[in-house]
């Protein structure tokens, strides 16, 4: 800027950064598509420009539809097999960890009996015990106790 200009408000900057990159080029685009108009309703006869809208249609609208309508099917179709991938390699790790747990389970299962043996064993040992001592009196036993010992 010169010396001898006034300063220029950043408003008024903006209108016309905004106007000379944004309105001119958007008029300009619009005025030539204009005038291609005009040009073909003036040459073209009605078939020809019937032939030429078809054409304008297919480019202008059909061609955004079918890619709007492409582009979420190709996604789509690529996180499918995204998961696919994902679930053949996840399956060998869940396999062994299914295997574990069943290994697991079966040591549990083969361990139960040998850890309860000594309880049951303690317990019905405790119950004589206690009919022993108890004599012809009442037994201290709950009623609950007495129907699960069969009393």
């Amino acid at each position: 800027m010169s010396p001898e200009s006034p300063p220029v408000s950043p408003e008024v900057r903006h209108r016309r950064e905004v106007r000379r990159a944004i309105v001119l080029p958007a008029a300009g685009v619009l005025a030539v598509m204009i005038l291609l108009l005009a040009l073909a309703v003036i040459t073209l006869s009605p078939l020809q420009f019937s032939l030429l809208a078809d054409f304008m249609l297919i480019v202008f609208v059909l061609v955004p539809a079918v890619l709007t309508c492409l582009i979420p099917t190709i996604i789509l179709m690529a996180m499918a097999i995204g998961l696919w991938q994902l679930n053949t390699m996840a399956a060998p790790p869940l396999a062994r960890g299914r295997s574990t747990v069943v290994r697991l389970l079966a040591n549990v299962q083969r361990r139960v009996p040998q850890i309860a043996q000594p309880l049951v064993g303690l317990g019905s040992r405790m119950a004589y015990l206690e009919r022993l001592f108890a004599g012809p009196a009442e037994s201290t036993a709950s009623p609950d106790e007495e129907n699960a010992h069969g009393n």
